[in-house]
């Protein structure tokens, strides 16, 4: 019987390619991450969350080391909630306290901590900060609803939003000292609005009764978000962030095809040419739809333009493309909703929406609007029997990888938590898991999943006939260093895997790209050794099926 290298060598024709991100794929996508459970509260256990705004010792240390794990899996930025009621004072009281709302130093100094304590760590282990200023609302900045459980997002106060933006701003403006001679905080630089305004665990109301159509609904959530949007440019302007990146969005992908109500989430779609205030044809509303929508019923559109910098002089548009349990490249069931698949479908529509008022498209590419995908996941079964295998969620992310790095309107991918949510009591599984997220790289028991390994070096293949493209992207590797990475592969037959050939990173990203032609099926994985410690990092193993 031949040996395993002998089996190796015939079946195995390398065809060499320039190891560099192929033409129109982009060379400069950030690696972002959000867990908020770890690093904004400071808790393993994900469980109920700490309500009190005081921030321990040992918060701190999960905190320090989450950012530590965050760094050695290749993470550029973190996205981090700024939670509003969280830092306000007397959040749960109908009236407000007396104090100016827009100084920092007239919140309470604890309330303040954990921020302060997240931006100092990050900055120290040279991650980035994305801060993304959200519900839930301090009760005497919220509107009064029937439903008490729609407090915390139910008709956000924008005056009162601009006010605690300003303080945000002011707090992390680089030369804020909150003890007189010690030492300034760091500067935060980038900047997103609220979170999922399209869906109602976030704001609300999503639509109200239609007073002239008797049983319908017209909606509500996009004029408020509107309104939140002009407040935090106008917040960020006034503390010195006006040259910063600022981010309008943060939505959903998805939203209720057919039900309405005031908690009935809004399809992305139509969530954002509304807060626009364009028709489902991108022409602006006029008359009673305007109206309705708070939109000027007529005059130039310019003058829309002109009123709103908040939605017109953004660096980009902030999205979740979420899929969750199909393939990222499955188009979705509805036009209307927005994930992997159809992403040039949002950048198209957004560069519709600006060019209909006149207004030039952010950033440097002609034609191209800014992506920025702030949060991304797949929930996985185990623990939720509706989620995808752990090997799916594997294969997933790095073929979402895959797909944005080649296109170049996507600026960022974020990875949505390192842990698992805890789930909820219930007797369901859409009871326990239907309001929690189990898309960590990691289950709640702390075991790492294959998808560890699979973000830390996405591995993504692509056969084409006889021959198989090797895309890959070494995460943590040195910046800006051109690394030496082995395509590795298993024949048939054969128990260990050989080198096929080595291939060099481009510099900026570390990613790579080559092809192989096998006669045989294989599996295909990478590795590089790390010239400081010498230690061995692989991607996971990808089985290639060749005719």
């Amino acid at each position: 019987m031949p040996t395993p290298r002998l089996l190796l060598l015939p079946v195995l024709l390398l065809l060499a390619l320039a190891a560099a991100a192929p033409a129109g794929a982009s060379t400069t996508q950030e690696s972002m991450f959000q867990d908020d459970p770890l690093l904004v509260y400071g808790t393993e256990t994900t469980g109920a969350l700490p309500t009190g705004q005081s921030f321990s010792a040992a918060q701190e240390t999960v905190q320090k080391r989450t950012l530590d794990k965050l760094k050695r899996l290749g993470v550029d930025r973190i996205r981090v909630s700024v939670f509003w009621a969280l830092v306000a004072p007397a959040n749960a009281s109908r009236t407000k306290p007396a104090f100016n709302a827009a100084d920092p130093g007239q919140y309470d100094p604890e309330a303040w901590t954990r921020y302060d304590k997240l931006l100092v760590n990050a900055a120290n282990r040279g991650i980035a900060v994305n801060m993304n200023i959200t519900s839930p609302v301090p009760r005497w900045a919220a509107g009064n609803p029937e439903r008490e459980d729609l407090v915390g997002t139910y008709e956000p106060d924008p005056v009162e939003f601009a006010r605690f933006v300003t303080a945000v701003g002011t707090r992390y403006s680089g030369t804020y000292r909150p003890v007189a001679g010690g030492p300034a905080l760091p500067r935060a630089d980038y900047w997103s609005i609220w979170n999922e305004p399209n869906q109602p665990g976030w704001l609300t109301p999503q639509w109200v009764p239609d007073r002239s159509a008797p049983g319908g609904f017209a909606e509500a959530a996009p004029r408020i978000y509107r309104a939140l949007a002009d407040a935090m440019w106008s917040g960020l302007q006034v503390s010195g962030h006006g040259g910063d990146t600022i981010l309008v969005g943060e939505m959903a992908p998805k939203g209720q095809v057919t039900a309405r109500g005031i908690s009935r989430a809004m399809k992305p779609r139509r969530f954002i040419l509304r807060v626009y205030c364009l028709d489902d044809n991108a022409v602006p509303l006029r008359g009673a739809d305007a109206t309705r929508n708070g939109c000027p019923t007529d005059g130039p559109v310019e003058a829309f333009r002109d009123a709103h910098p908040g939605l017109f002089k953004v660096t980009g548009l902030a999205h979740h493309p979420y899929e969750v349990s199909q393939r990222p490249d499955a188009p979705p069931l509805d036009p209307e909703f927005f994930t992997t698949a159809n992403l040039r479908a949002l950048g198209s529509l957004m560069g519709r929406i600006f060019a209909r008022y006149g207004a030039p498209v952010p950033g440097k590419l002609p034609g191209s609007f800014p992506l920025y995908l702030t949060e991304y996941g797949y929930q996985t079964s185990p623990p939720d029997p509706l989620g995808v295998t752990l090997a799916q969620q594997a294969a997933y992310l790095n073929q979402a990888e895959y797909l944005t790095a080649r296109n170049r309107a996507v600026k960022t991918l974020s990875q949505f938590l390192l842990i698992d949510d805890r789930p909820v009591a219930g007797k369901t599984a859409a009871a326990r898991f239907g309001a929690t997220f189990q898309s960590g790289l990691q289950t709640l028991q702390g075991r790492r999943k294959p998808a560890y390994a699979a973000y830390r070096f996405p591995l993504h293949v692509v056969r084409s006939g006889r021959d198989a493209k090797v895309w890959g992207l070494l995460r943590v590797g040195r910046p800006n260093t051109r690394e030496t990475v082995r395509i590795e592969g298993l024949a048939r037959g054969a128990k260990r895997y050989r080198t096929l050939r080595t291939v060099r990173t481009e510099p900026r990203r570390g990613y790579l790209e080559a092809a192989v032609r096998l006669t045989r099926t294989t599996r295909v994985r990478l590795a590089w050794t790390d010239p400081a410690t010498k230690a061995v990092v692989r991607s996971r193993s990808a089985v290639i099926g060749v005719r």
